[in-house]
């Protein structure tokens, strides 16, 4: 089965239609106020509007008050919140949103963790932490995720992905979907085309190879 790619970080319509045509089934909107990305619900709207019924519109929050979120939610039109902050389970619950929640794979990952959003949320995400730069997080990060308990919610994997790396993701975890922002970018909230459209064949790929 081919994983669901999410193109994250998109700032324009351009960019929008750019990521639905080289395959992709999610458009991801930061929210996030510290992000370079980061869209106002008005700028947000135009896009999702512009790809409503193509793709799946995912709103990216870190931390934002509830009241944001669910004004954000309505105002840009999206389809899921992606939650990347500290959010408890409770929150999820509270707000009643589609959701896919944000996991960072750090040393002392446990499981136990992502089980906590059963229930409140559709999917993980499995990131990097920010900031991090150690070139052996990648391979630490796939072994973990490749380990994923059969019970656990559906996967996305993220952090540091590109058109060169995602393949080895693909075969190795077998995630439920990839999310890319940086790796397809040519400056933040700029997407590079040909890398986009690299990414998305080079996931195609890796997964026919994981065919029966």
């Amino acid at each position: 089965m081919i994983p669901v790619i999410k193109i994250c970080g998109v700032t324009s319509v351009q960019d929008a239609l750019l990521a639905v045509s080289a395959g992709a089934s999610l458009v991801g909107l930061v929210f996030a106020e510290r992000s370079p990305r980061r869209l106002e619900p008005e700028a947000a709207r135009e896009i999702a509007d512009a790809v409503k019924g193509k793709a799946t519109i995912v709103g990216v929050f870190q931390n934002n008050r509830a009241g944001f979120v669910l004004k954000t939610f309505d105002r840009a039109n999206l389809d899921v919140v992606q939650y990347h902050g500290n959010e408890s389970p409770e929150i999820l619950r509270e707000l009643g949103l589609p959701a896919i929640k944000a996991i960072e794979i750090t040393g002392d990952f446990e499981w136990d963790l992502a089980r906590r959003y059963q229930g409140v949320a559709g999917q993980v995400l499995l990131d990097k932490p920010k900031g991090l730069a150690d070139p052996d997080w990648l391979p630490q990060a796939i072994k973990i995720a490749s380990r994923a308990p059969a019970d656990m919610l559906p996967i996305f994997f993220a952090g540091g992905l590109s058109p060169a790396n995602v393949g080895e993701v693909v075969r190795t975890v077998k995630p439920y979907g990839v999310d890319v922002a940086s790796g397809v970018e040519r400056k933040p909230g700029i997407k590079n085309p040909a890398e986009v459209e690299r990414f998305c064949q080079s996931v195609r790929e890796a997964a026919s190879l994981c065919e029966p």
